[in-house]
């Protein structure tokens, strides 16, 4: 992280959109530049896996995304959340 900004892609219905797919294309444009991971996809539905072209279906072949679509539970929101800040620290 070190005060490099990082972005998370929400993989959910409403955000498969050009907006979203423009802010991805941002963010993969920064990590080519900089030679680091700096989109950490997530997921709150299961939107993204019905797609099967464009941005969310190349994300969902080549990136690990983060799994919050259990949110509600406690214990596997900590699990998906503490992996997601590995991840950050990392990338």
């Amino acid at each position: 992280m070190q005060g490099a900004p990082q972005h998370c892609a929400n993989l959910v219905e409403f955000k498969l959109s050009l907006d979203q797919a423009q802010e991805d294309e941002t963010a993969l444009e920064e990590e080519r530049m900089r030679g680091n991971t700096v989109l950490f996809p997530v997921r709150l539905d299961d939107a993204a896996f019905s797609v099967d072209k464009g941005r969310p279906n190349l994300l969902k072949n080549s990136r690990n995304i983060g799994d919050f679509t259990d949110w509600k539970n406690h214990d596997r929101y900590q699990q998906a959340f503490d992996h997601l800040l590995r991840d950050l620290k990392v990338g």
